[in-house]
């Protein structure tokens, strides 16, 4: 600017007043072309937008995701999965939660198989079994964590596969008497109405199958427009006349016709109409008829958090520029009464940014395959492997704007995803018929399930039986929390005022039936115990599976590779895989009894009194009762007997118990301190079977079949090593790399095929890149 005045200085010296005057409007033009230019970059770097979403209302917007090892599977076979959880407002992985559920169901939202996994950092590889006798079709996998219960289950992560029975017959191909796919038209439009004498985008679809059909737009009785809908799914632009009537004819193509007039046109009103997207910019207009509200405010949210535009709209401009954040945008425009006069939903594609190569080395004489990869930056990247061999349908892994789409729509599909994402020219068209969706969490959502740390959580409620409730009767109750096993672990915990209690339990112990029990021979109580599983289910639509006449000769050798297995592995229990902490509870027992060493006796009672010098049983009000002789010799204070790892609260009847059913007794003849109660020592007795079948249940106490967390891979049979393991999936595993290159071998089988390799990498940052190589024959 310095010298451009510079300029006009000397111009006033040397020309004429009218050369002065042109030179001086060539510079002003100037000036307003570069401050356009620079208006046009700014714009596309700078969003004018502020965050309005108090720090306080933030809520953490978990999401899980599973990449499945294929999506084909037979029965008896482990579906392996790689499991992460992101944040769905900024698209990046985070480290929230540590406990991820898994549920393996039907299409009548029966739950065949759930377990429960630990989130390393936020990830995990783990696997599902597929029970044997389900029949061929389509079934689903989801997962959630505690966290995500509270926003419902349209947040959770929902996959849908593809299940063979090859034991049963199966049917490759469709009867000609198929049933009629349903058809329901429904419309959608942009700004979320119609209104007389604005043009408007309005979209058409099929809410109950991806089933095409064609549809005709008709102002009276003539033919304004026709489209063809792809896919259950199309649009179309009109503008409207007030002194005009319109409907839309549709006919599928099952020869199914459907009538919807459009009657419900306002005469007045407002709407954002989206022109184009570049980049992270929105470019719209606002679009209007007979409206007088004025000013009007633009709003945004994205995953939760909510923006508002800088600048207050008193007239229609007409453009308008939003630079907006990944994922899924709302603009909501609101009046001078701030009540909402138009939505818009707008899909930001987020960019894939990390560039990966890779070589697969095969080389016959070799037992093992040599596979490079590549990426062009130096960062810590977390990979997922997936060498699959004689794949029907190579494993593609799920991309991250699928991923950041999924979550705000309560009904979308993984078929609607990816017809979605894979369309970038009508992405943000395709999502008008989720445009009423209320997912702005305007009101703060209450929290009540917190997100689980790296250990089981057991809670639940317990209650007074008795028409006379005692005041205070549930406040401090003492309650036990143990497994039926030889093995002993007990925990404890206290109920609130209310009756409700929570116990974390150990990782280490792997138990199923779990036992709580009320420390009280007064009264009597019942217990409920808090299901882990969420029991909500989305009503899914039914559908058919048959697999195609070319997947015959692929299902046959998968299943001659099962019956191979089956044959030669020996099916191991579960306890022989879980290596247990050896140490009990209270720590190391002070002495130890082998029944089977000992002359036979009748019962517990004469073993004790004869053979055990730390205990004795003593006769009260009827009686027997075993005590410990402790250092102190106190006689008034009674032991925590313990029998199959279960606490004893009335253990009278361990007295009468038979000593040839019985292993062992160890005895800790201390005073033992277990937080604020004290026992006068401790009597630990293991019987033969390990059942808790020889005394007699509690009635203050519950048995519930518990699912515990798994911390590795179920290992479902052991395998003999000198007959070759016939698989699908040769390598399926996390990688983590802090360079660009990084080296793997994997083993190869002994049978032959087509090997499909895929790669997912993800950086911290949310970068992401898939790989893919396919039909790379390998021979033994």
């Amino acid at each position: 600017m310095v010298k451009v005045k510079c300029l006009t200085f000397g111009l006033r010296k040397k020309a004429n007043k009218k050369d002065v005057m042109i030179q001086q409007k060539k510079i002003v033009l100037f000036i307003l072309i570069f401050s356009w230019f620079t208006g046009m970059i700014f714009c596309q770097n700078y969003s004018p937008l502020r965050l309005i979403t108090n720090i306080n209302d933030y809520q953490v917007h978990e999401r899980a995701m599973l990449i499945l090892n294929q999506d084909l599977y037979l029965v008896g076979e482990p579906i392996n999965f790689y499991a992460l959880t992101y944040d769905v407002t900024f698209g990046i992985p985070i480290e929230f939660s540590s406990i991820l559920y898994i549920e393996l169901y039907d299409q009548d939202n029966q739950v065949l198989n759930q377990k429960k996994i630990l989130l390393d950092k936020g990830e995990a590889i783990n696997d599902i079994l597929i029970p044997r006798n389900l029949k061929t079709g389509y079934y689903y996998l989801r997962a959630y964590t505690n966290y995500m219960k509270n926003f419902g289950v349209n947040t959770f992560f929902t996959q849908r596969m593809k299940v063979v029975n090859p034991f049963m017959c199966s049917r490759f191909e469709v009867d000609d008497a198929e049933e009629k796919i349903p058809f329901r038209l429904k419309i959608a439009a942009e700004g979320g109405k119609i209104i007389y004498n604005v043009k408007s985008k309005i979209a058409l679809f099929n809410s109950e199958s991806d089933e095409s059909f064609c549809a005709t737009l008709l102002e009276n009785d003539s033919v304004i427009t026709r489209v063809d809908c792809k896919n259950g799914f199309g649009v179309f632009n009109f503008i409207p006349f007030a002194d005009k009537v319109y409907r839309i004819e549709a006919l599928s193509k099952s020869k199914q016709k459907v009538c919807v007039k459009l009657d419900q046109i306002e005469h007045s009103g407002i709407v954002f109409k989206l022109d184009s997207v570049l980049h992270t910019n929105a470019y719209g207009s606002l679009l209007k008829h007979d409206f007088n509200k004025y000013p009007v405010a633009v709003e945004v949210y994205n995953g939760g958090v909510g923006y508002k535009y800088e600048s207050i709209i008193n007239t229609i401009d007409s453009a308008l520029c939003l630079n907006l954040p990944l994922g899924v945008n709302y603009i909501v425009l609101r009046d001078n009464e701030m009540n909402e006069i138009s939505r818009r939903p707008v899909y930001i594609k987020p960019k894939n940014k990390l560039e990966l190569s890779a070589s697969l080395k095969i080389n016959n004489t070799s037992d093992s395959i040599s596979l490079d990869i590549n990426t062009d930056i130096n960062d810590s990247i977390t990979y997922l492997v997936s060498l699959s061999l004689n794949d029907s349908v190579a494993n593609k892994a799920p991309m991250l704007d699928a991923i950041s789409l999924a979550p705000a729509f309560d009904q979308l599909s993984i078929n609607e995803l990816n017809y979605a994402c894979n369309r970038d020219e009508n992405a943000n068209d395709y999502i008008l018929k989720y445009l009423d969706n209320k997912d702005l969490n305007k009101n703060k959502v209450k929290i009540n399930y917190l997100p689980e740390i790296s250990r089981d959580i057991v809670s639940g409620r317990i209650s007074q039986i008795g028409d006379i409730k005692e005041e205070g009767s549930l406040e401090h109750r003492e309650l036990y929390l143990s497994f039926i096993d030889t093995l002993c672990w007990v925990s404890r915990c206290e109920s609130d005022s209310v009756g409700k209690f929570m116990c974390h339990l150990p990782l280490k112990y792997q138990g199923e039936s779990l036992i709580i029990s009320v420390n009280d021979t007064t009264n009597n109580y019942t217990i409920a115990f808090d299901d882990e599983f969420f029991p909500d289910f989305v009503k899914i639509q039914k559908q058919e599976y048959y697999p195609n006449v070319n997947q015959r000769e692929l299902l046959e050798q998968r299943m001659i590779n099962l019956q191979i297995n089956d044959a030669y592995s020996k099916q191991c229990s579960r306890k022989n895989f879980e290596k247990r902490p050896d140490l009990r509870f209270y720590g190391s027992y002070d002495s130890e009894y082998i029944f089977a060493k000992y002359r036979d006796l009748p019962y517990l009672e004469e073993f004790i009194f004869e053979i055990v010098d730390e205990a004795i049983p003593v006769k009260h009000e009827g009686s027997i009762h075993i005590k410990v002789l402790t250092e102190q010799n106190r006689k008034e204070g009674y032991p925590l007997v313990i029998f199959d790892g279960i606490p004893l609260i009335k253990a009278s009847q361990l007295a009468y118990i038979p000593c040839n059913e019985l292993e062992s007794i160890r005895i800790v003849s201390d005073i033992f301190y277990w937080e604020n109660k004290k026992y006068e020592g401790i009597i630990d007795v293991s019987s033969k079977s390990g059942t808790h079948d020889l005394v007699e249940t509690y009635d203050n106490s519950l048995c519930v079949d518990f699912c515990p967390v798994k911390t590795g891979l179920d290992n479902y049979k052991a395998f003999n090593r000198h007959i070759p393991y016939y698989t699908s999936s040769l390598y399926f595993n996390i990688l983590k790399c802090s360079n660009s290159h990084l080296n793997i071998k994997v083993r190869k089988p002994d049978n032959k095929g087509n090997y499909f390799l895929n790669i997912f990498a993800l950086n911290k940052k949310g970068e992401w890149v898939t790989y893919k190589k396919s039909k790379a024959i390998i021979m033994k």
